[in-house]
């Protein structure tokens, strides 16, 4: 396998261990995942085209984003005394918006190929990421909801990653017996552990825009008004609906999404293997969670996030391995894909890849008889939609 992107150190990103072009063997491979390098992007016969989803600009900057508010939270998990340069990760998250406003599809295998050192950063960072997608293709919703202030400040979707990226800061303030209880039970009913978008909020109150802090605080207020916290003091009812801050809505459902997909994203919790994208997306689709966000947001949703990422291998129903090359939200369970060769040859030069034969893209849309059977070795069949 031949290298088509660089890989970086999971833990330091600012560290390349390899550049493209480089080869990797027998020794390689096991050195990478010794290092928890799980998931490279290669050069593949006939799919030159699909190198338009890795975007180097794009990693780059959440590379950045991941790196810089990385090193604060590793060090305040650690018990240390973090400084928090709110300054330095409102630049980062800028420099972001910037990448994904000219090139918004290239973001959605960002998440897969760029790893944090654990899995609490990495949530902070994939719910900035996946509420600044959301944010930036709900331009005209936010006019509508921010109507008090200008059009080109309503749009403007930096508080909204600031808040994203620090929405759960506050589990560092709660105590580590509650926390624990929190990370055998994930019981959401847990009076110490909802008590974190309070402290999360004295903590960042001063320091951020009131947008983003609205994030911290009410990133767990549901549309129908089953969430937390109350309104006030003293005021058992949470708000609901338009009551809720449009940036906490959004954030709200980017959090879900990822805490569906990786059931570990707490301080203290060790790494587990993340569900299916497509089943996290389908189960989203279904009460009770169309009940807790609001629909044009969770709408966004769907419209950014594939259930199959371009580039992502699966393997179809007639058995044929394939590379998702291209989507539609109006069926997203049925994209494009390219065909690749039998898997089990040894290496790109074994004559079983058959590199001379074409590999024309495939339509599942207009392809009733075939669909996909299962990615990254799970089936997913019952999960598409």
């Amino acid at each position: 396998m031949i290298l088509a992107q660089p890989v970086y150190h999971p833990v330091r990103p600012d560290i390349t261990l390899l550049k493209p072009g480089a080869e990797l063997d027998r020794f390689g491979i096991p050195r990478l995942l010794e290092l928890g390098v799980h998931e490279i992007w290669i050069r593949y016969p006939g799919l030159d085209d699909l190198i338009k989803f890795a975007n180097p600009r794009i990693l780059n900057a959440y590379r950045g984003l991941i790196s810089t508010i990385g090193l604060a939270l590793n060090s305040a998990m650690l018990g240390a005394q973090a400084h928090l340069d709110y300054y330095a990760y409102r630049q980062a998250v800028t420099h972001l918006i910037d990448q994904l406003t000219d090139d918004p599809s290239a973001a959605f295998l960002v998440g897969e190929l760029v790893r944090a050192s654990h899995p609490f950063i990495r949530h902070a960072g994939n719910t900035c990421l996946v509420s600044l997608l959301m944010g930036l293709k709900l331009d005209h919703y936010l006019i509508q909801e921010r109507s008090r202030i200008s059009p080109a400040a309503a749009k403007d979707v930096s508080n909204l990653g600031v808040g994203a990226l620090f929405h759960d800061i506050g589990l560092l303030r709660v105590e580590p017996a509650h926390l624990g209880r929190w990370c055998a039970t994930h019981d959401e009913s847990d009076p110490a552990w909802r008590e974190h978008v309070r402290l999360g909020h004295q903590m960042v109150h001063d320091h951020l825009d009131p947008a983003a802090a609205a994030v911290v605080l009410h990133h767990h207020q549901r549309f129908d008004g089953t969430g937390f916290p109350s309104k006030a003091t003293g005021d058992k009812t949470p708000p609901k609906g338009s009551e809720i801050h449009i940036f906490a809505r959004i954030a709200a459902c980017a959090d879900v999404f990822d805490r569906l997909r990786f059931a570990s994203h707490a301080p203290g919790e060790q790494d587990v293997p993340p569900l299916p994208t497509v089943r996290v997306l389908n189960m989203m689709r279904r009460e009770p969670f169309t009940k807790y966000f609001d629909p044009v947001v969770l709408s966004a949703l769907h419209h950014v996030v594939p259930p199959f990422a371009p580039g992502s291998v699966v393997s179809l129903s007639n058995g044929q391995l394939a590379a998702i090359s291209d989507w539609s939200p109006q069926h997203p369970c049925r994209p494009t894909v390219i065909p690749i060769a039998n898997m089990d040859a040894p290496s790109l030069r074994d004559p079983a890849y058959r590199l001379d034969e074409p590999r024309a893209a495939i339509d599942l849309w207009r392809r009733p008889d075939l669909s996909i059977a299962s990615t990254l070795g799970e089936d997913v069949q019952a999960d598409l939609y």
